[in-house]
């Protein structure tokens, strides 16, 4: 049984791993970035532009993972629905602040709590 963890830890791992270039790429030519020098916001505490969405990476390593070492079930696909919406979500967010706006914290709150629903 903890072989079995230890194998779902490391492919975990290392999906998340080797997607975490490939996101942060995308969000450069997206130009989903923090850039301190272009919005001044007290959350931005880095000096030079940051990408943003790594959200994406994380949740990826996760879907990947488990189709490949869950069986399939009603339960797993609500979970990833649910994990999905909340990824778009967060996604929309960081794409959002990258031009300077904000979306609400409220429909963020709301949109995870339905999720956890």
């Amino acid at each position: 049984m903890m072989i079995q963890y230890a194998l779902f830890f490391l492919l975990g791992f290392l999906t998340t791993a080797l997607l975490t270039p490939f996101v942060i790429t995308l969000m450069k030519k997206w130009h989903v970035v923090d850039d301190p020098s272009s919005r001044k916001h007290p959350g931005i505490i880095h000096n030079k532009p940051i990408p943003r969405g790594g959200g994406l990476a994380l949740f990826l390593g996760a879907l990947i993972t488990s189709l490949l070492l869950l069986p399939f079930s009603m339960q797993l696909s609500g979970i990833f629905i649910a994990a999905s919406l909340a990824m778009f979500v967060g996604l929309y967010d960081d794409m959002l602040n990258a031009k300077g706006k904000d979306l609400s914290p409220y429909i963020r709150f709301l949109t995870n709590i339905l999720c956890a629903v």
